[in-house]
């Protein structure tokens, strides 16, 4: 399935800088290594945003609900 209205995704600079490109937060610290190997990096997020927005209009599978809602996933290539 497609995710309605995947253009309009709000993707906020802190889920971005503070937790996928932290070495310091207690979850996204095992996923910062990933994202630099790919050459991003906090200096440098928009980049990251971008490509995530370039995927979005993927396939979605849907996974588990948590506290925040529906959890879907979207495969992508992030280059």
């Amino acid at each position: 399935m497609i995710l309605l209205n995947f253009e309009k995704a709000i993707i906020p600079k802190e889920k971005l800088v503070d937790y996928l490109l932290s070495e310091t937060h207690a979850i996204g610290q095992f996923k910062v290594k990933f994202f630099l190997s790919l050459g991003y990096s906090t200096g440098i997020w928009e980049r990251l945003e971008q490509d995530i927005r370039s995927i979005l209009g993927n396939n979605a599978v849907e996974k588990e609900q948590s506290e925040y809602g529906q959890k879907y996933e979207v495969s992508g290539e992030l280059t």
